[in-house]
């Protein structure tokens, strides 16, 4: 079989880009307006707020339990007397990892989870594999393959 050349057609040129009668180039509609409205930001110089003082761990609102098995702090943080795992575990945002649950909260944390879930908060609204079961692989009906 013979195989002939087959030469390409040349190229065009490019267009010419269209012009105004005065010779500037056309507005692009996608372009802003230079005619901008005024920033809602005041001009410098303004008042910087002053910086709050850095954060020490002696006066971090937690209380360190243990360490994991990764040797990161176990912990329970509040906000005043207020602990906070507590308030998500009874709202239904958290669910109490047994695990590392040290003894003095576990009555507390399991019975808000409890209550949490007998009340359909959060969560609970739906269904709802916790994480510890989905990380063995627990998965609901509609996300098995």
């Amino acid at each position: 079989m013979l195989y002939a050349q087959i030469p390409k057609p040349p190229k065009e040129p490019p267009p010419e880009p269209l012009r105004k009668p005065n010779g500037e180039p056309p507005e692009d509609p996608l372009e802003p307006p230079d005619e901008r409205p005024p920033s809602p930001v005041p001009e410098p110089p303004y008042e910087i707020p002053p910086e709050p003082p850095p954060a020490s761990s002696d006066d971090a609102p937690v209380k360190v339990w243990t360490t994991g098995r990764y040797g990161r702090p176990v912990v329970t943080a509040y906000d005043g007397d207020r602990d906070i795992h507590l308030a998500l575990i009874e709202q239904g945002w958290a669910v109490a990892y047994r695990q590392y649950l040290p003894a003095p909260l576990r009555v507390a944390y399991l019975a808000a989870e409890a209550g949490a879930k007998a009340a359909k908060r959060g969560l609970w609204q739906g269904k709802f594999i916790v994480p510890s079961a989905w990380r063995r692989g627990g998965r609901l009906a509609c996300e098995r393959r």
